[in-house]
């Protein structure tokens, strides 16, 4: 279950590195909250700077199954269970009009409230647990004068005023964990469509830089039941844009 341990801590450093230090001693759904990050770090390694009122969960899970049909399953699953967490917070999230931005952003008002990270720990070609890290921006502020104030917000920024912060964690652990419980039976089909619909950008001109450093421009088409989207590109081609190739998604 979800949540079945807690280690809390007032400060650390980043808490996607405290949780993959015990990777082999926390049960599995075992939960890592920091009061403060002091050098945590989002998608592609880029700096995230930890501010009073954002909640920052990581998450260790260890399935004793995936359900696989063949071990060239084993990606598509991992992918699968991507969508069932991103969905999980999504879903709880969307009572404030919140909606994703593919691969794992979460966006309000055209700005993010916040992101996934989806770390996989492999040992001798298959997995030993998966490192879950999500942040927040719930109550905090971001300023005009701030870096990022065009193109991050938080719900209190937008709704106008303060939210339970223990409320929104408790529902969040809960909503993970439903959806995890549909991914490990292989209900897949009650993962996919509403994940599917929460997509925001779906018929939207984006911008892609890729991991390889390499930009991609064109219309999202749609999201395929394995993660990945086909983008009409400049040239009119269809292209398969696969989901853990991404660095940033851009509207353009």
């Amino acid at each position: 279950m979800i949540g079945s341990k807690l280690y809390r801590t007032k400060s650390c450093a980043d808490s996607i590195t405290w949780a993959s230090q015990h990777l082999i001693d926390a049960p599995h759904g075992s939960v890592f909250l920091a009061d403060s990050l002091e050098s945590a770090h989002g998608r592609g390694g880029r700096v995230w700077i930890w501010q009073p009122g954002q909640l920052a969960v990581t998450i260790i899970l260890k399935p004793k199954t995936f359900n696989l049909s063949s071990v060239e399953d084993l990606p598509i699953r991992l992918n699968q269970l991507n969508m069932a967490i991103s969905l999980g917070i999504q879903t709880v999230l969307s009572e404030y009009g919140v909606g994703l931005k593919w691969p794992n952003d979460f966006v309000l008002n055209n700005k993010k409230v916040g992101g996934l990270l989806f770390k996989v720990v492999w040992q001798n070609n298959f997995p030993t647990g998966i490192i879950l890290g999500f942040g927040i921006n719930i109550n905090n502020e971001f300023k005009p004068t701030d870096e990022l104030f065009d193109i991050a917000t938080s719900l209190k920024q937008e709704l106008g005023n303060e939210l339970e912060m223990r409320a929104i964690y408790k529902n969040l652990l809960h909503s993970m964990n439903e959806f995890y419980k549909k991914w490990l039976v292989g209900a897949f089909d009650e993962i996919y469509k509403p994940w599917r619909k929460a997509q925001l950008n779906l018929g939207k001109k984006l911008k892609i830089n890729l991991t390889s450093d390499k930009t991609i421009s064109g219309t999202m088409l749609q999201v395929m039941p394995n993660g990945d989207i086909i983008l009409i590109d400049e040239a009119g081609k269809q292209q398969i844009i696969p989901f853990y190739t991404v660095q940033e998604t851009l509207v353009v």
